[in-house]
């Protein structure tokens, strides 16, 4: 998989720090890439540590968003 290029002055690898980052800032944006082109939501997200060591987002978006059913169309998330 490829990554995105961060210059190493800029990362951040110490895992609680990321997730410190995540719950005070609990709002992402969701990008699907469907048929019709780009589609972006922003979205409540809620970290859960318990599952896995890098921990899971658990995010909420209602049945009446047309970017809900894109899930279900293939793995075009971001």
């Amino acid at each position: 998989m490829n990554a995105m290029y961060c210059p190493s002055v800029f990362g951040e690898d110490r895992r609680e720090v990321q997730h410190a980052f995540i719950r005070s800032h609990p709002l992402g944006l969701l990008i699907s890439n469907a048929s019709t082109g780009l589609v972006a939501n922003l979205l409540p997200f809620v970290l859960k540590t318990g599952d896995s060591e890098r921990g899971v987002l658990q995010a909420h978006m209602a049945r009446a968003n047309p970017q809900c059913w894109l899930c279900f169309e293939g793995p075009t998330l971001m």
